[in-house]
């Protein structure tokens, strides 16, 4: 029973449906307890010592009831052929880095995998006369190189970093190829007669985004700018394909490094502030005051933003704040004010924290910018959202990622400090139950399964034997 309830506790409900298991049984109990109120020989009744026993016997019966409706109504479609048999179905733990050491991805003696059963998300393994092993994971392990091609084969996601092997028409130093999204990246790049460093290129279905990291400042509701570092240049990153992450350190300045990291369905783009005094005191007033980090972004011609930025105007490429640049180079040190009468106006400016898409211009989504969000290193990690505002200057293009001062300055902060936004696939709010249905459909062609939410729980009709692992789901 206890296991079932951690089951309960883990699921998420799709979208439309409204808040989570719990929020039934409170809704019951409210409902309850009006009855109570409103009939006397009700409320006498539960004074009964045996009240309780009936109350749950009559749920039980009413879930037991309710469950073998549902499985009779999906089991009616299609059938799986009575001489194919399913008898695993295991779901392995995987880490956000998409690591997994269980050996269960891989055919066991005696087995072979049916390539042409590949979905996303899943692997089928025949193990002879007409039985199956099926193995699946939260996150993808297999990828398209065009992902809108019905008809391309599925194949193995590689995540680690690698080298690339310069030519005059592919330039940049390390690439991650074999994945639903590919990376490039660039220690240093000339970008409109101007060299721009730690630049990375996300790229899906044809089309790319391109960052880069171009400076960290102090800013307050006034509009004063504080600049802490701008982003220093002719660093040389730490590959960790364990963790498939590259990772430039002090590029803000002593104590303040700056992160790429590969998961098969996102991409993430981190600050990392390992002690609060990497960060020099603000001496701008202290009012609506906030930390910022200032990415540098462009993207391909034949894309758009769903959230219409910049939708008169062609991005030509990244640059950084020539503001900061024409400061730093009249400064000794690597932080000054910049008052807010120095700055050029912006030819357009958006603040937005939810997530919006990046679309072709057939209005099919090609990618995801999910909400921005900062965490610390505490024990039990205190998560906060980030502002972010989207600025154009002419045909430059940044995006700013704020936290409030206060979360900075907390005691209750545990350094390092992460401020992150992410890149996905797939919007973050689709249903993992719906993924699950979908490959079971796809697959085997049938509805005899019923699949509950993210949880991994499998309830079957008529299949013969299921020995389903249960997974744990790693999410940021």
């Amino acid at each position: 029973m206890g296991k079932f309830r951690d089951i309960v506790a883990k699921v998420r409900r799709p979208k439309g449906l409204g808040g989570d298991i719990r929020s039934v049984f409170s809704m019951t109990y409210s409902v309850h307890n009006r009855v109570a109120s409103k009939y006397k020989w009700y409320d006498n009744w539960h004074q009964k010592p045996y009240a309780s026993k009936v109350h749950f016997s009559a749920l039980g019966l009413c879930l037991v009831l309710f469950s073998s409706a549902i499985a009779l109504g999906v089991g009616q479609v299609v059938s799986i052929p009575q001489n194919k048999t399913i008898i695993e179905a295991q779901v392995p733990n995987i880490s956000l880095a998409g690591k997994e050491n269980s050996g269960l991805f891989r055919a066991k003696s005696g087995e072979h995998e049916v390539l042409e059963k590949r979905e996303e998300n899943f692997k089928t393994f025949d193990q002879g006369n007409g039985k199956y092993r099926v193995v699946g994971s939260v996150g993808p392990i297999h990828y398209k190189n065009d992902p809108l091609d019905t008809t391309e084969q599925f194949k193995e996601i590689k995540l680690n970093i690698l080298p690339h092997q310069k030519s005059d028409s592919e330039d940049w130093d390390y690439s991650v190829d074999d994945n639903g999204y590919q990376v490039r990246v660039w220690n240093n790049r000339t970008v409109e007669q101007k060299d721009v460093s730690y630049i990375a290129q996300f790229r899906r279905a044809g089309k790319y985004l391109e960052m880069a990291p171009s400076e960290l400042v102090w800013e307050n509701s006034a509009g004063d700018r504080q600049i802490i570092s701008a982003a220093l240049k002719n660093n040389q990153p730490v590959v960790d394909n364990n963790n498939y992450t590259i990772t430039w350190q002090n590029v803000f300045g002593p104590g303040v490094d700056f992160r790429y990291n590969i998961s098969p369905d996102k991409f993430f783009k981190t600050v990392i502030v390992n002690k609060k005094d990497a960060l020099s005191a603000p001496v701008i007033d202290k009012k609506g005051l906030k930390l910022t980090v200032v990415m540098a972004i462009s993207w391909d011609s034949d894309t758009k933003l769903a959230n219409h930025f910049s939708s008169d105007s062609k991005v030509i490429g990244l640059e950084s704040a020539s503001e900061t640049e024409k400061l730093l180079k009249n400064s000794n040190d690597k932080e000054s004010v910049l008052d807010k009468s120095d700055l050029n106006n912006p030819s357009e400016s958006l603040e937005s924290s939810s997530e919006f898409s990046f679309k072709d211009l057939t209005d099919k989504d090609l990618w995801w910018s999910g909400q921005p969000k900062a965490w610390d290193s505490g024990e039990s990690k205190h998560f906060f959202d980030l502002d972010q505002k989207f600025i154009r200057t002419d045909k430059n293009v940044f995006t700013n990622l704020s936290l409030d001062a206060a979360s900075v300055d907390s005691s209750d902060t545990v350094y390092p400090l992460y401020l992150d936004t992410v890149i996905t696939q797939e919007q973050v709010g689709t249903s993992l139950g719906d993924v699950r249905r979908a490959w079971l459909n796809d697959i085997w062609q049938t509805n005899d399964w019923l699949v509950s939410g993210s949880s991994g729980l499998i309830m079957l009709k008529r299949v013969a034997l299921c020995d389903l692992q249960q997974s744990q789901f790693h999410q940021v």
